[in-house]
């Protein structure tokens, strides 16, 4: 972060030895950046220690990090070194020695891995990522998307609010929030997030993720509405956990996904309260934009569709999703009117599992739903 646009960083490894059950290597990183004053160079890894503010301003931060870096690489046996000049960069030398793992312990690791493997499912679910530095976006990305999460990157809070707003209710199922951002940061995007008129703005989860791990910045992120609180760098392990237990999804225990098309809101909302509390309701205004969601959101396990609609009516959509395979699992409940014989035959041979009648009781909406899944 304190190379400027244009400038580079070198990173290179070097192994040192291999003996009596430890490796030593030698980690080596070059800049370009604007370095490091000769009178401050000294007290570079003493805690609370910040070279000249006139000259790191846009860098805030609170001076521990060199010297926790330092005390936990002595800890570990190793040490770290700075070679720095004003203005045309720094290398910092890291000699880092760890164990080799025994046979047992890579083995516990793998039974490790194959329980969270097993108990945390998040394929399909939506995650609203909003981080400002690319090479962090791209990182917490691929780590998520190794779930089968579906990623969308907003890149300040101003924007996630954005894209948060013009979404439809539920489209998100939790928002991955930096802390320090451009235009506006991580604190006020959440304030304004819980703010906003829509039910889903108050309960979607957002989590916190920033290099302020002190109580101080945790009570910071809760007094605003975020529900956790992730230190970077991020554990990928902590991070599906705690994706997993504020979603509350596990391979066992995971909340069916419907979707609820139709261009009147009030009969999207009846739908939605007479299904929310046992499934997660995503909604589209019609067959087409529906379609769009189904190719673009995993997860889903039914649509519920109105039949009159503009751009693309129930039908339609109906017939795409039946004449493309990758949604055979789909089941398809058509909201419709009742009496209408040949709609219904029609809308039968296209390959509709079920119908719900206008005006319908929350009661025979969640029975027609649940006799239909278990198909």
């Amino acid at each position: 972060m304190f190379t400027p646009e244009g400038g580079s960083i070198d990173f290179s490894l070097e192994n040192l030895s291999v003996e009596n059950g430890v490796i030593t290597d030698k980690v080596t990183i070059r800049d370009t950046g604007i370095g490091i004053s000769p009178e401050f160079l000294p007290h570079i890894f003493e805690a609370f220690s910040q070279e000249d503010a006139t000259r790191t301003n846009s860098y805030e931060g609170t001076g521990l990090g060199m010297s926790i870096t330092k005390q936990l690489l002595e800890l570990m046996g190793g040490d770290i070194s700075v070679e720095s000049e004003l203005g045309k960069g720094s290398c910092y030398t890291i000699i880092l020695k760890l164990n080799i793992a025994t046979e047992e312990q890579i083995k516990d690791w793998k039974k490790m891995q194959v329980s969270i493997e097993r108990d945390i499912s998040l394929s399909g679910k939506r995650i609203l990522l909003v981080e400002d530095h690319p090479l962090n976006a791209e990182i917490a990305k691929r780590v998520l998307e190794a779930k089968g999460i579906l990623v969308d990157h907003a890149e300040n809070g101003q924007v996630g609010v954005d894209m948060f707003s013009k979404s439809l209710t539920g489209y998100y199922d939790a928002i991955l929030m930096d802390i320090r951002m451009p235009v506006m940061d991580g604190i006020e995007a959440t304030k304004m997030f819980r703010n906003l008129s829509r039910r889903d703005a108050r309960m979607i989860p957002i989590i916190a993720m920033t290099a302020n791990a002190l109580s101080d910045d945790v009570n910071l992120t809760r007094d605003a509405g975020m529900d956790a609180h992730l230190s970077k760098p991020i554990e990928t392990d902590v991070l599906y956990s705690t994706l997993s237990d504020l979603l509350k999804v596990n391979r066992d225990i995971q909340r069916k996904k419907i979707l609820v098309v139709d261009d009147i809101a009030l009969n999207r909302a009846i739908i939605r309260d007479s299904l929310e509390s046992d499934y997660d309701v995503i909604e589209a205004v019609n067959g087409k934009e529906a379609w769009e969601l189904i190719q673009t959101s995993r997860g889903l396990d039914a649509v519920i569709t109105d039949i009159q609609m503009p751009e693309m009516d129930g039908i339609e959509l109906t017939r795409k999703i039946r004449s493309d395979g990758k949604y055979n699992h789909l089941v398809i409940i058509a909201d419709t009117q009742y009496g209408n014989h040949q709609q219904e035959d029609k809308l039968i041979d296209l390959g509709a599992d079920d119908f719900v009648y206008k005006p319908s009781s929350p009661k025979v909406i969640g029975i027609r739903v649940r006799n239909a899944l278990r198909r």
